[in-house]
Parts: structure tokens; sequence; C-alpha cells
């Protein structure tokens, strides 16, 4: 069985068909994607701009993080899920777009990043000191390159709507 095979029986599973012939399913979902996708930005955006030196420079990066981060799991997980689900409404077509295959690239780097930022890179932020000055260098190149990688991934997020053929309404 190929990828393609795959990708049209995702197309004609229940959810799938329920999605694309609903009048209120496909903007529902994605809706919530959007919202979900905005938490998830959102508060990257604020972490990165701390490691950075930015934004939040008296709140040490460990705290932040720590408050912070809970957030992003629980709002990425329900764009998993969202965005599986308006996916399989159009699976096929979502797999030849251009912007939606830059998109997945970008979550996977961003999810490298983070890896390496969680579990190499940031070992020892609780012993980073206050201010700029205690972020180390490569700290700030991984919160840069994760509000680079998400900022990708949001563009590219908004531009699938306005490339995409046989949209579902």
């Amino acid at each position: 069985m190929d990828i393609w095979t795959i990708l049209s029986s995702l197309e004609t599973t229940r959810i799938g068909e329920f999605i694309q012939l609903s009048d209120w399913a496909f903007p529902a979902v994605e809706v919530v994607h959007v919202i979900a996708i905005v938490l998830v930005y959102g508060v990257i955006a604020i972490v990165d701009l701390r490691l950075l030196g930015l934004a939040g420079r008296t709140r040490r990066y460990a705290d932040l993080a720590a408050d912070s981060l809970q957030l992003v799991w629980i709002a990425f997980a329900l764009a998993v899920v969202t965005g599986t689900l308006m996916f399989m409404a159009q699976a096929t077509a979502y797999a030849k777009n251009p912007f939606f295959l830059t998109k997945m690239v970008f979550i996977a780097l961003a999810g490298i990043n983070m890896l390496v930022m969680e579990f190499v890179i940031s070992r020892t932020r609780h012993e980073w000191g206050d201010g700029q000055r205690g972020i180390p260098v490569a700290a700030r190149i991984a919160g840069a390159l994760s509000l680079s990688f998400w900022t990708v991934v949001v563009v590219c997020g908004r531009w699938i709507g306005f490339t995409m053929f046989n949209a579902p309404f």
C-alpha cells in the first residue's frame, strides 16, 4: 500500500467525511486550531524573548519556563489534535501543498531545537543569573532559532488556506 492510498483512506473515514461534508465542522476545528497555535506561539515567544534579553529581564528564565511551558504543551496537544482532524478532511491535498510540507519541517526543527534546549543547554538553568549576562550564548541561539522556526510555522500555516485546492467550503 503506497502513501497516496493511505492518505486517500484517511479522507474516507467517518471523521474525514464528516469534516468535509459538515457546514460547521471544518471552520470550528480550524478556529480551535488557530487559538491553540496562538497560545503556543505567544507563550514560546515570551520565553524566547526572555532568552534573548528583549523582554522580562527581571524574571529568572528558570521561573518563567517553569510557569509557562506547561501551557505550551497543552496548547500544542490541542493543535496536534485539531490539525490532524483538518488533515484527515483533505489529506492528499495537504500532502501536496508546499506550505503544509514546509510547516511540518519547521515544526520538526522546532521540536529538535526544544529537545536540545531542554536536555542539553538548559540543564543548568537554575544556575543562570538574573539579567542577560546569566543566559549562555547557546541558550540565546536556541531562543532565536525557536522564535524563527515558530514564525515560519505560523506564516506557512496562514498560507496553507490561500493555496489549498478543493477547500471544504
